[in-house]
Protein backbone atom coordinates (compact mmCIF):
# COMPACT_ATOMS: atom_id res chain seq x y z
CA UNK A 1 0.00 0.00 0.00
CA UNK A 2 2.89 2.41 0.72
CA UNK A 3 4.97 1.64 -2.34
CA UNK A 4 1.21 2.46 -4.05
CA UNK A 5 1.07 5.68 -2.22
CA UNK A 6 4.79 6.73 -3.30
CA UNK A 7 4.88 5.89 -6.94
CA UNK A 8 1.14 7.76 -7.33
CA UNK A 9 3.11 10.63 -5.63
CA UNK A 10 6.15 10.87 -7.89
CA UNK A 11 3.59 10.00 -10.63
CA UNK A 12 0.89 13.00 -10.07
CA UNK A 13 4.10 15.90 -9.35
CA UNK A 14 5.69 14.74 -12.79
CA UNK A 15 2.80 14.81 -14.87
CA UNK A 16 1.83 18.58 -12.84
CA UNK A 17 5.65 19.73 -13.71
CA UNK A 18 4.84 18.64 -17.43
CA UNK A 19 1.91 20.42 -17.83
CA UNK A 20 3.40 23.69 -16.00
CA UNK A 21 6.22 23.56 -18.43
CA UNK A 22 3.47 23.43 -21.49
CA UNK A 23 2.34 26.68 -20.43
CA UNK A 24 4.81 28.56 -20.24
CA UNK A 25 6.67 27.36 -23.84
CA UNK A 26 5.46 30.04 -26.76
CA UNK A 27 5.52 29.57 -30.75
CA UNK A 28 8.93 30.24 -32.05
CA UNK A 29 8.92 33.30 -34.23
CA UNK A 30 10.52 31.57 -37.31
CA UNK A 31 11.45 34.38 -39.36
CA UNK A 32 13.04 35.60 -35.94
CA UNK A 33 15.07 32.83 -35.32
CA UNK A 34 16.60 32.02 -38.79
CA UNK A 35 17.41 35.69 -38.56
CA UNK A 36 19.30 35.22 -35.42
CA UNK A 37 20.91 32.16 -37.01
CA UNK A 38 22.26 33.73 -40.15
CA UNK A 39 23.32 36.70 -38.48
CA UNK A 40 25.29 35.69 -35.48
CA UNK A 41 27.74 33.37 -37.41
CA UNK A 42 27.95 36.23 -40.03
CA UNK A 43 31.80 38.00 -38.86
CA UNK A 44 31.82 41.64 -37.65
CA UNK A 45 34.31 44.32 -39.43
CA UNK A 46 36.80 44.07 -36.17
CA UNK A 47 36.99 40.35 -37.38
CA UNK A 48 37.35 40.66 -41.16
CA UNK A 49 40.30 43.36 -40.18
CA UNK A 50 42.05 41.48 -37.91
CA UNK A 51 41.77 38.11 -40.11
CA UNK A 52 43.34 41.13 -43.08
CA UNK A 53 45.95 41.59 -40.34
CA UNK A 54 46.71 38.40 -39.64
CA UNK A 55 46.85 37.33 -43.94
CA UNK A 56 49.18 40.12 -44.37
CA UNK A 57 51.76 39.54 -41.72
Amino acid sequence: MTNRFLFYAIDELTHYRQRNVSLQQRHAHFAQRLFNVVFSKAPTATDIAQRARQTIG
